[in-house]
């Protein structure tokens, strides 16, 4: 890690939680279902937003990109976990960051016309196991099902490795994050809180 990253970890404690990093080496201790087939082919990035998803439909909790975290979180979690119709608890999206979606043209619209009520992906809890990680756990595994002999012919070369002409691995930056998480959070929109304190974005890398 950077300097920067590093000292980004130690901040994710002001969190008021217990904070667990997860990489290569303790992440078997941590499964409950195998990894997709296709999972050691993916980018790092990619690895990243695979195991975000599967962590939060397994085990519910918090997830956290390594990015500096000044806010004690725990005031929103407690209000978020005594609401028994709420199941995401995020940071309000940036009116420029909705996801665009392939090959959906209505419904990107709806996204960056109801920008408000979406949750960013670089920081939330989930209850686990409900309707909306079932989705989102589902929908990842369904769309690496579609590329998956496209992603053996074409792994990933670099950490951060996306679809080129030259080069056809199969995601692009956000295939396996925004592109399933904005329409899901739309969809269950009405079950989601938005108070927690947004990450900080400079000086992380």
């Amino acid at each position: 890690m950077s300097e920067q990253k590093k000292y980004a970890l130690q901040t994710l404690s002001q969190t008021g939680l217990e904070v667990i990093l997860i990489h290569p080496g303790n992440l078997k201790d941590y499964l409950v279902e195998p990894l997709h087939e296709g999972y050691q082919y993916l980018s790092e990035e990619h690895k990243v937003d695979y195991l975000r998803i599967y962590f939060m439909h397994h085990y519910g909790g918090g997830y956290a990109d390594i990015k500096p975290i000044s806010d004690n979180w725990t005031p929103s979690i407690d209000a978020f976990y005594l609401d028994r119709h709420a199941w995401i608890l995020g940071y309000q999206e940036n009116e420029y960051k909705c996801a665009i979606i392939k090959g959906n043209p209505d419904m990107t619209q709806m996204l960056q016309d109801h920008w408000y009520e979406l949750i960013g992906n670089d920081a939330y809890v989930c209850k686990p196991r409900t309707p909306f990680t079932t989705d989102l756990y589902r929908d990842m595994i369904q769309k690496i099902n579609i590329h998956l002999d496209l992603l053996k012919q074409f792994p990933a070369i670099n950490p951060q490795q996306v679809y080129s002409s030259q080069y056809p691995y199969p995601f692009d930056k956000t295939d396996l994050r925004a592109q399933l998480f904005h329409p899901l959070i739309y969809q269950y929109r009405n079950l989601v809180h938005h108070t927690l304190p947004r990450p900080h974005y400079s000086n992380y890398m």
